[in-house]
């Protein structure tokens, strides 16, 4: 996804937190072969879908999990336990 690509993957664990069905990227049932390849059939035969696929990743995963946003998540953290702890940060 960072990379600029249309992705399908298995519905399991916290895929859904960064695929929206349709938007970020297509879901399939695990362990569903014929699935998966109705997925890539999908994206290589609809060129706009793979489009807008690959450009709504993108931005998800660099809004998501670019070191920018990692750190400002890791800083979050910090100043609320400051906060619980009573220290004053800054």
């Amino acid at each position: 996804m960072a990379s600029g690509l249309p992705v399908a993957a298995a519905d399991v664990g916290a895929v859904r937190d960064i695929i929206i069905p349709r938007e970020t990227g297509l879901l399939f049932p695990a362990r569903n072969a014929k699935a998966l390849a109705d997925a890539i059939l999908k994206i290589c035969l609809d060129k706009v879908l793979a489009g807008r696929l690959a450009g709504r990743g993108r931005e998800a995963v660099l809004e998501k999990y670019s070191a920018e946003a990692m750190a400002r998540r890791i800083i979050g953290v910090y100043e609320r336990r400051a906060h619980r702890k009573g220290i004053k940060l800054g």
